[in-house]
């Protein structure tokens, strides 16, 4: 294209620096934006020409010669431009199937993803129902085993009530409402028994008169009772017995202890109460009649 090494050089750095080949090849020769070289050429041969004289004609040879040779290299120019625009385009259309590819996976990825989520709720979900339901069987069978010793104990109770010689006690833990209502629910405890108490802590006269209304015949005591429930049986005449002087014998949940023993004791315990409150009594009526006989020797107001 005529260009100087100078301006070649300068060419290539502005293609470097991604300017487009032509026009930096415009910049360099100074072509006006719209023009080609071509016309620009032409333009300064029609300026050449009318400006020249016939000595000057000799040179337009030269002239069309350079002309003619700048058309073959742009035309070079556009050719390879052409094939370098194919392969590109070529590039575009694969990138875009590989990339079109890639969206495929990454949704069936994501398609995947979200089916491995929801099956591992669901398995979750499974799992806990069987946890709930283990559970519950768990509980089921414990009632259940519970109920069969019940039934077992109350069975064993029922032939000791029908023996002449052995009378069932029925275990209360200790001497609470809570521990007296699951003792009533568990044995059963009506008119006539004989309950033992593990521990009289807690308990008071309201409490006391709880198994009094179920007319219990005895109460055994393993520790002191407190005196307001002790004067409450007392009060109503149920027996309460030391559990170290009934030679009570303990068989799982439920205790045994000697009728003969048992009546024994019982009688040992009214006697006593009855000659305390006799001696209460007679306390009483003693210091009634001190009180009258000091009275009737007081001085009336008259005298």
């Amino acid at each position: 294209m005529g260009l100087t090494p100078e301006e070649v050089d300068e060419v290539k750095s502005m293609v470097i620096r991604d300017r487009p080949i032509a026009s930096a090849i415009d910049d360099v020769l100074k072509i006006p934006e719209g023009k080609d070289d071509l016309e620009v050429q032409i333009e300064e041969m029609e300026n050449e020409i009318e400006s020249i004289d016939e000595e000057k004609l000799k040179g337009i040879e030269e002239v069309a010669i350079k002309l003619k040779q700048k058309i073959k290299s742009q035309e070079r120019q556009i050719s390879h431009l052409k094939k370098k625009n194919k392969l590109l385009k070529k590039d575009v259309r694969r990138y875009k199937k590989k990339t079109s590819k890639l969206e495929d996976k990454i949704e069936k990825l994501h398609y995947e993803y979200s089916k491995d989520i929801l099956r591992k709720k669901e398995i979750s979900s499974k799992v806990s129902l069987i946890k709930g339901i283990q559970e519950k069987y768990t509980q089921e069978r414990a009632l259940r085993e519970k109920l069969e010793e019940n039934l077992r104990s109350m069975k064993e109770i029922r032939v000791m009530e029908l023996s002449e010689k052995a009378v069932p006690v029925k275990i209360i833990e200790s001497f609470t409402r809570e521990k007296i209502k699951e003792a009533v629910d568990y044995w059963t405890i009506k008119k006539g028994d004989v309950v033992l108490l593990s521990s009289s802590e807690g308990g008071g006269s309201q409490t006391a008169s709880m198994l009094i209304n179920m007319g219990i015949r005895a109460v055994i005591v393993m520790d002191k009772m407190s005196h307001p429930a002790e004067e409450e049986f007392e009060k109503n005449m149920v027996s309460v017995l030391n559990a170290g002087k009934v030679d009570l014998e303990i068989i799982d949940e439920f205790a045994v202890i000697d009728k003969d023993i048992l009546d024994h004791e019982i009688e040992k315990w009214k006697t006593r109460v009855e000659t305390r409150r006799n001696k209460e009594e007679k306390r009483q009526l003693l210091k009634m009649i001190d009180e009258y006989r000091a009275q009737r020797r007081r001085p009336s107001n008259g005298d």
